[in-house]
């Protein structure tokens, strides 16, 4: 009577199990028709093996306790001994320190190697829309989608995409792809080229926040190429100068995304309570450093206080603000020494 249990020589190790995995079914059926026959092939047992030390026919598997125990050494491919130590490089450290995806670190790796090489070199395309599109194919960054309108052959988009083609450090992938890391790219340097938010939201359709938000990302991600540069060992000592170089340019651009402005307004945008309209008010009339903010004539300071968003009260902070740091500069402050670290009368220098 079957129980619908299992006897106990059903687990014996000694009973041979027949195994036919290398007969099809529809060899199967096609044995049971009259003058068909098999023919041996040894090639058909090819995967068949005979373990070295038991003896038994395997078919790719072992029982565990039926394996010889063997050092690291003699595993290929097996795990490393234990008193293995692994040490990150440079670069590597700097990308952990800097909480990027190794992946983006790598890119912009792969990138700033060749912005070096086309500097030493002299060849091909390298400007700012260069590196910020570098930055943009990062996985770190959100980028823009390419909407059906950008799509088109004659979109503006395609024209922009087109001009910048030579100057990209970096390749996209599809066009889909490609068409938004340069829309991404294009907002950033609209951005650094004082575009307003409305004008750029009318020409990108990509509203404030948004603007806002990659602004922040491609600032922190071109800070991080500088430091992936300069820990970047692979370039001779005669080309460090390109090196020195194009990590300026990087800083330069990090300075001018932070504040979103032209390269002249560097030194006004600094000050505190002067963002980049205003510092753009200030260079029109011909005042482009703290020191001319100053030396402001009586007309300059009537036309500044005509304008909106200017007042006494703002324009006498900022000149106090400025007269701060000019002061401080000029008088550096003295450190402060302890009273218990004054050598007694007597006392003598270790």
């Amino acid at each position: 009577m079957d129980s619908g249990y299992l006897a106990q020589e059903d687990f014996d190790d000694n009973v041979e199990e027949a195994w036919d995995d290398e007969l099809p079914i529809w060899a199967t059926i096609a044995s049971n028709e009259t003058g068909v026959g098999f023919k041996t092939n040894e090639s058909t047992y090819s995967k068949v093996t005979v373990h070295p030390r038991t003896q038994h026919v395997t078919f790719g598997f072992a029982k565990a306790n039926e394996i010889q125990r063997r050092t690291p050494n003699q595993i290929q491919g097996g795990i490393d001994p234990i008193e293995m130590e692994y040490e990150a490089t440079p670069l590597g450290e700097r990308t952990t320190q800097l909480y990027l995806d190794p992946l983006s670190a790598s890119m912009m790796r792969t990138g700033l190697r060749r912005a070096v090489r086309r500097s030493v070199r002299q060849e091909g395309e390298l400007s700012d829309f260069s590196f910020l599109h570098m930055c943009v194919t990062t996985p770190d960054f959100t980028s823009l989608w390419a909407k059906s309108s950008d799509l088109e052959p004659n979109s503006s988009l395609w024209l922009k995409a087109n001009m910048v083609e030579d100057e990209l450090l970096l390749d996209s992938g599809y066009i889909e792809a490609k068409l938004g890391d340069v829309k991404s790219a294009w907002l950033v340097e609209q951005w650094i080229d004082e575009q307003s938010l409305r004008d750029i939201e009318n020409e990108l359709d990509v509203s404030p926040g948004d603007v806002h938000h990659r602004v922040d990302l491609i600032g922190w991600l071109m800070a991080g190429a500088r430091h992936i540069l300069l820990a970047d060992d692979v370039f001779s000592q005669e080309h460090l100068t390109i090196v020195a170089e194009i990590g300026k340019v990087l800083d330069h651009l990090s300075q001018r995304i932070k504040h979103g402005c032209r390269s002249d307004l560097l030194q006004l945008v600094n000050i505190r309570k002067v963002g980049r309209q205003r510092a753009r008010q200030l260079a029109e009339l011909g005042i482009r450093t703290p020191h001319d903010v100053l030396k402001m004539t009586k007309q300059q300071e009537q036309i500044i206080l005509s304008k909106r968003g200017w007042g006494p009260l703002l324009l006498k902070n900022i000149l106090e603000e400025i007269d701060k740091l000019n002061t401080s500069k000029n008088n550096p402050q003295q450190e402060n020494v302890r009273f218990d670290d004054v050598p007694l009368d007597g006392e003598t220098e270790p």
